[in-house]
């Protein structure tokens, strides 16, 4: 019975060891630039992160545009354009 115990301790240790040795893959597929189109004179006035999310807040001429962006994939998921519009009673 004591043999039997220090050999689940040294496979308890050894799977220990041999987790925290392990890297996780890299993923090689991650782009360098994402290009987002955008009129000359607009500015970025605000950005947020959350995950593999980016939102970009693009400003011209008083008029504002967020671009939703897939940081991972450098891929734009959505463009919303806030138009005036009236306010509601």
């Amino acid at each position: 019975m004591g043999g039997l115990l220090v050999l689940m301790l040294i496979g308890l240790i050894g799977g220990i060891i041999w987790k925290a040795t392990r890297k996780a893959p890299v993923d090689a597929n991650i782009p360098a630039l994402v290009d987002i189109q955008a009129a000359p004179g607009t500015r970025v006035t605000q950005t947020t992160i959350d995950g593999d999310r980016a939102v970009l807040q693009l400003t011209l001429n008083g008029m504002d545009e967020l671009v939703v962006v897939d940081v991972r994939k450098g891929l734009i998921l959505s463009r919303i354009r806030l138009t005036p519009g009236v306010p509601s009673p």
